[in-house]
């Protein structure tokens, strides 16, 4: 189950993503000021990040419906305390060694948010 989670999300995420080399060459070689809580516009801030990583941690843990429903958990936390969120993450793959730019919008916690629904057996 835990990987079928996983999968799940990196497959939502990698729906809207692109190269880490491609996002670096739109930049221009522009250094971005990022702060800790951003998540509106342009780069997710740091405790977006740290939850987002913290919330992947929860649902690779997945082996019953009780840790299930501490991913399912952590995404709303996510969702509920980043309203709009519309920010732009940076995620490792460590399969295919490369890095990608992905969106996280509300949209997309919410397509997190049923397909993890739907897993309940």
């Amino acid at each position: 189950m835990k990987n079928l989670i996983v999968v799940l999300l990196i497959a939502l995420a990698i729906t809207s993503c692109e190269s880490q080399d491609n996002a670096a060459a739109n930049t221009n070689g522009k250094a971005n000021t990022i702060s800790k809580t951003q998540y509106k516009n342009g780069p997710c801030g740091e405790s977006i990040l740290n939850e987002l990583r913290s919330a992947e941690i929860s649902c690779e843990a997945v082996v019953d419906d009780e840790s299930l429903l501490l991913c399912e958990e952590a995404f709303t936390k996510i969702k509920e305390s980043y309203p709009e969120i519309n920010c732009t993450a940076v995620m490792y793959d460590t399969e295919e060694q490369e890095s990608y730019e992905f969106k996280v919008t509300e949209e997309l916690l919410e397509e997190i948010l049923k397909e993890i629904s739907s897993m309940y057996e």
